[in-house]
Order: C-alpha cells, then structure tokens, then sequence
C-alpha cells in the first residue's frame, strides 16, 4: 500500500501507511511471541516431571530429553527434538538445551538449564531437583494466571489505547485527507508526527512494563 501511495505522488500517505503497518505487524509478532513463550511456561512442569520420571526409571538424561521430545506436546516438545538432534551430533547436554533457553528467553527454563549444568559439575540426585523445580514453576505458573485474570480489563484497556492513535491517523488520512496532509508538507509537521509517534512508543512500552510482573 506505501508503494501504491508512493506510485500516485502521495508520499504522506505512504509513511502512514508504514508506520500504520509496520506497528501492526510488530504487534503481531509480539503477540505471537508472547504466546509461544506462554505455552511453553504452562508445559514445562509437566515435561520436567516426566523427565525426572524417567531418570528414576533408570534412562539417561539424553534419552530422558529424547523421550520428552517424542511424548510432550507442542511446542516445547519440538524444542526437545531439536535438542535431541543436536546432542547426536555431538554437542554437551547443557550446551545444547543453552541454546533453547537462548531461543526462547525464559526464566523458568533458564533455571533449568543451570540446574542441569550444575548436575553435570557437581553430581547429585537431578531427579529430586528436577520434581522440586517444576513445583515452583508450576506454583508461578499459578500465580501469573491469578494476575492475568485480575488483570485482563485493564490490559484490554491499554491495548485499546495502543491502538486508538495508529487507527485515528489511518482514518484522518484517508477519508478527510486535509487533516492529516498538512502535517506532511512542512517541517515542523514532520517534526510534530515524529514526536508523536517517539510519545506513542514510549507510552506503549510503559503500559507494556506496567502489566508485566514477574515471579
């Protein structure tokens, strides 16, 4: 669409459409980001309970890891997979489960991954650390679903006003063109749009932190 607006000499129209469309597409992303991170939170109790399940039953770690990639559910279970292919070819088990973590930002799997590179230095019972952990992330699990749901009108609400600008801007620039032409054609309305839309980051990301909590 910028290209179109750009072909017929429109240039104003062209950059709100990339600022409109490039904000609709980095959301996307980070919604579909958040969303994978999130499940993989939820099934990581359940995997590492399988996993020290399977170490009492006398399987290795590497074939415990195998397992988990076999049995679990998606998407972790694909990560474990791709772990599994990975330590076939040659890689240390807390190098190759280093990289999911680098992957996918967690903190909870980040914790796993030390657990395992501690076990690996300084021996122990891994399977008792492992039920013990996945305790405590199942607990925090728990608490962040009690603070979305406390939470859920208020981030509607953010996310709203997230949103109200970009689509008030897009409407301007295509029904009552006039409005929104005028700050194109002179500097200091460049100069006005670019601080509004620095304002409208920077109020993103803050009622972005003001929603996140960690535990």
């Amino acid at each position: 669409a910028a290209l179109l607006f750009v072909w017929r000499g429109e240039l104003w129209l062209s950059v709100v459409g990339l600022i409109v469309g490039g904000g609709g597409v980095l959301l996307v992303f980070v919604v579909l980001r958040s969303r994978y991170r999130r499940q993989i939170a939820e099934q990581l109790p359940d995997v590492l309970y399988l996993m020290a399940r399977s170490l009492r039953a006398g399987l290795s770690l590497e074939q415990a890891i195998a397992m988990t990639g076999e049995q679990g559910a998606k998407p972790l279970a694909d990560e474990f997979r791709r772990c599994t292919t990975q330590l076939k070819l040659g890689l240390a088990v807390p190098t190759a489960l280093a990289l999911i973590a680098k992957r996918i930002q967690l903190l909870d799997f980040d914790v796993f991954v030390s657990t395992v590179s501690l076990y690996y230095a300084m021996g122990g019972n891994l399977a008792v650390l492992l039920d013990r952990l996945a305790a405590s992330i199942r607990d925090r699990n728990l608490f962040r679903g009690h603070f979305r749901t406390a939470t859920a009108l208020s981030r509607v609400t953010a996310t709203f006003i997230g949103l109200m600008s970009p689509l008030l801007l897009l409407y301007y620039a295509l029904y009552p063109p006039d409005h929104v032409r005028a700050f194109f054609e002179s500097p200091t309305g460049w100069i006005a749009v670019a601080v509004a839309v620095v304002l409208q980051i920077i109020g993103i990301v803050w009622l972005y932190r003001l929603m996140k909590v960690e535990y």
